[in-house]
């Protein structure tokens, strides 16, 4: 087995079509000797932000002294980035290994039971391997899709449940309600175990209200109006919260302080469980913090930003941020979705801010037709061309756009990482 074969496992759509549940997950768990069981982790669900609740939460507790496992997903550039340990990928040698001990546990099991496992459900298994071999002081583990049935829910006591913000995604999965949605991702929450929850709408934070409850685990809900954000510019934003005063982030949008605010609450949760965690290690960690492909800027002159918005919320917060970032300014949109989204929120959303739009196919099998998406945006007012693949907009960057320009590429995070691979492998 080489990395291709690892590769191939994970790209591989195993399992489609069929029912979504732990079951297949708890019995893989099993035939491991059950290596969640062995990890102190956090757990986080949420349709945006995820990511980068990750990397703040990761960074503080390292700035503490601790050493950290981080498991994300998918991956930009190479998949290695998706098991970390204090910011250093798994080595692929690792991960080649991992995986031999994993797939044939799992022929077996696919065998006996007469049904397939999901790539997700695979390299979970093969993380929590990992960070039961590495063994890291913590882990966090980001969800999947949504979290009741999510194959990292296998975690029975997790330090502390972390749900970021509540949007439309995945909803053949998860339903088209916020409210459906939101119950999947209460699925982390477990009994007597705390939970932080990122600012959501009324009708939601009385889901979550209610899920604690039962579960009798303690909840923080957390509200925009505890934050006064004293300063926001491209690449750093100063806010105070609560008690904490000149609090900054180097992440640009206003869902980024709000990312902030649920991992300052949950080191408040780890500090009740006795971590050593100082306010200068949580201030220099929230400094540190950095996630690729979110409001990431390639080019300064034209001024070109590349984000991994990706659904209606998701755009609709890159929105914000641009206006944010540059007020008053129009933008040039490059823009690659997968075909089961909705790809009208591109005009719906950025038509006021846009001067024109260009589209592509994502390089992944999934991708939507942008002959067919130009046509239908033009038609609905914003002038739309295709272009063939991310090397035409490296060109458009380099040959065609004014020196103040300003250039914007969102819309799928393999368009993202294709891009940032692009650069890096240019320079």
């Amino acid at each position: 087995m080489d990395l291709a074969d690892v590769i191939g496992l994970i790209n591989t759509n195993r399992g489609n079509g069929q029912k979504k549940n732990l079951d297949r997950m708890m019995q893989l768990m099993a035939e491991l000797n059950h290596p969640e069981q062995t990890l102190s982790c956090i757990h986080v669900a949420g349709t945006n932000g995820k990511g980068s609740i990750c990397a703040y939460m990761s960074q503080i507790l390292q700035e503490a002294g601790y050493r950290v496992g981080v498991f994300t997903s998918p991956h930009l550039e190479r998949i290695n980035e998706r098991i970390q340990i204090n910011g250093q990928q798994i080595l692929t040698n690792d991960l080649i290994r991992l995986t031999e001990m994993v797939q044939p546990i799992v022929a077996q099991l696919e065998a006996a039971r007469g049904e397939t496992f999901y790539s997700f459900e695979i390299f979970t298994a093969i993380a929590l391997l990992y960070f039961q071999q590495q063994q890291p002081d913590i882990v966090i583990l980001e969800t999947g899709v949504g979290g009741q049935i999510d194959a990292t829910n296998v975690i029975t006591k997790p330090l502390v449940s972390i749900v970021g913000s509540i949007g439309h995604d995945h909803m053949h999965v998860l339903g088209t309600d916020l409210t459906a949605i939101a119950q999947h991702k209460a699925g982390i929450i477990k009994s007597n175990c705390p939970a932080v929850i990122y600012p959501v709408q009324e009708k939601i934070r009385s889901i979550f209200a209610t899920v604690s409850n039962e579960l009798d685990a303690p909840l923080t809900q957390l509200d925009t109006g505890q934050v006064n954000i004293k300063a926001s510019t491209f690449g750093q934003q100063v806010f105070d919260y609560k008690a904490w005063s000149d609090l900054t982030i180097q992440l640009s949008g206003i869902h980024q302080v709000y990312n902030a605010m649920v991992a300052i609450e949950a080191v408040q949760v780890l500090k009740r469980q006795s971590y050593t965690i100082s306010v200068e290690a949580m201030y220099s960690g929230l400094s540190k913090a950095h996630w690729s492909g979110r409001l990431e800027q390639l080019s300064d002159r034209p001024f070109v930003l590349v984000d991994g918005a990706h659904n209606e919320e998701g755009v609709t917060m890159l929105k914000q941020s641009l206006i944010q970032i540059a007020p008053d300014t129009k933008w040039t949109l490059f823009v690659g979705m997968m075909a089961d989204r909705n790809y009208m929120m591109i005009s719906e959303q950025m038509m006021d801010i846009a001067t024109q739009c260009f589209v592509l196919s994502p390089d992944s099998e999934r991708g939507f037709d942008p002959t067919v998406v130009a046509k239908r945006l033009t038609n609905s007012g914003l002038s739309t061309t295709v272009i063939p693949d991310i090397q035409a907009i490296k060109q458009y960057i380099e040959t065609e756009a004014a020196d103040d320009e300003h250039i914007v590429i969102f819309g799928s995070l393999y368009l993202v990482g294709d891009i940032l691979s692009l650069y890096k492998n240019s320079l």
